[in-house]
């Protein structure tokens, strides 16, 4: 006990019959008495630095995002610092367009999803995990089993099984109160992800969610503007 707490226990085991006696569990009593402060304290100590290892990472984070308006070059860097919060196989940064009812990627990393892997010019967003946490609002563990027992809700996600990507979160980017996207991490281990993961997922989540909206706006401007000149081109010719 710590402060109220059982926070361990102590176990002592024999091949002899009977070999303990009413003596020797007060000594082990008055053992775990004078050993539950410094397991508590050591226990402090782990949680501490690994809260601070946490946080440098997640800062780490932050100014790779800020480096560049360009975020194919930040990428690279930015999956680099991740390993050091997540464990994974994959990466995938979705954004979704309402009025098409699209799913468009981002960005990708790692181990190859197989044949649904979504292309460039998108696929439609039912069955997706990014219209799950669009709908949810909030990051969630997903599972084979779900993906096995709600197909029609995680159709996207089946392909990922025959590539061994056996454990998925996914949050969703949010701007401005909007959802217009998702970051997904999976691995190829199985349970590999707790609800410890799905709040660091969702602290990444909220660090590139601005960026990625602001990239987002930029390549439609961009797409806009050489469209616009391709009909000035026209127009000029005819």
């Amino acid at each position: 006990y710590w402060k109220g707490q059982i926070i361990a226990d102590l176990a002592l085991r024999s091949k002899g019959v009977n070999a303990y006696t009413e003596k020797d569990i007060e000594i082990a009593g008055t053992i775990t008495v004078q050993i539950a402060a410094a397991i508590a304290n050591d226990s402090l100590h782990k949680v501490e630095k690994l809260y601070a290892a946490e946080q440098s990472a997640l800062a780490e984070i932050s100014r790779i995002i800020v480096s560049s308006v360009y975020l194919d070059d930040i990428y690279p860097r930015f999956a680099e610092s991740l390993k050091r919060l997540l464990k994974f196989d994959r990466i995938v940064i979705n954004t979704i367009d309402d009025q098409q009812s699209m799913v468009f990627p981002r960005y990708t990393w790692g181990k190859n999803a197989g044949d649904f892997t979504i292309p460039k010019s998108g696929r439609l967003l039912p069955g997706t995990a990014t219209e799950a946490v669009m709908h949810s609002r909030m990051g969630m563990i997903i599972t084979p089993q779900m993906i096995i027992d709600q197909p029609e809700r995680f159709e996207g996600l089946k392909v990922g099984l025959d590539a061994d990507l056996l454990s998925t979160i996914a949050v969703p980017l949010i701007y401005q109160g909007r959802v217009f996207g998702a970051f997904m991490v999976r691995s190829t281990e199985p349970n590999a992800y707790s609800l410890r993961d799905i709040n660091i997922a969702e602290q990444v989540a909220l660090q590139i969610s601005g960026v990625v909206w602001s990239s987002q706006v930029n390549d439609k401007l961009a797409q806009s503007a050489k469209e616009f000149a391709m009909l000035a081109d026209l127009a000029n010719a005819a």
